[in-house]
This record gives structure tokens, C-alpha cells and sequence, in this order.
């Protein structure tokens, strides 16, 4: 739900759906599902430089030298993305939530 009260009230409600990827299993979830694909079109796509496009070969390098960058080491770390995939071809991500898991969890 969206609501403003000023300058006058106006609530908005929508459904909305968010995909929540291991980044270490999008290449096994774009060969097993069939509507979905790791850099590459489909009715529902994963690009990785939709998000944090750093240079690095893969988007987990990337959020692993971004962490290494500010202290945090990861070593076989897990990291769990909470974000909108592109529908169609377009892209729709005003959010993504990146959850970072050490071995311990």
C-alpha cells in the first residue's frame, strides 16, 4: 500500500511480487525453470549488472569486493537478493535487499 496525507490523502494499493535468489544457484534456476533466465531474455529475467555493475565477472564477485571494501569478509558466505527481476525485457528495481550469511548462518 502507498499513502500520502498531504497535500490531500491519497492511498494506492497494488500487488506487487519480488524474487528472493541465492546468487550462488541463478545459473542452476535459469536451466530448470522455464520462464526464467540468468543474462539472458525470458518472460522473467536476472541480469546481473541490473545490479551493482562493479566490473567483476559476476554480481556475487561484485557484493563480495563491496563488502571487502568496508571490512566485512565472506568467506563461503551465502548471500540472499530480495529484488524485482525484469518482466519482459523491461526493468522495474527500486529496491533490491541483499542478505548476507557468514557459514555459522
Amino acid at each position: 500500500m502507498h499513502c500520502r496525507l498531504v497535500p490531500k490523502i491519497h492511498k494506492l494499493l497494488y500487488e506487487v511480487f519480488m524474487f528472493y535468489v541465492d546468487l550462488d544457484e541463478l545459473g542452476w534456476l535459469s536451466r530448470k525453470l522455464l520462464f526464467f533466465s540468468h543474462n539472458r531474455s525470458n518472460i522473467y529475467s536476472f541480469r546481473d549488472s541490473d545490479h551493482l555493475p562493479r566490473g567483476s565477472s559476476s554480481l556475487k564477485e561484485n557484493i563480495l569486493d563491496y563488502l571487502a571494501e568496508n571490512g566485512i569478509d565472506l568467506p563461503d558466505g551465502r548471500i540472499m537478493l530480495l529484488t524485482y527481476p525484469r518482466v519482459w525485457g523491461y526493468v522495474f528495481n527500486p529496491v533490491s535487499f541483499y542478505f548476507c550469511f557468514d557459514r555459522a548462518g
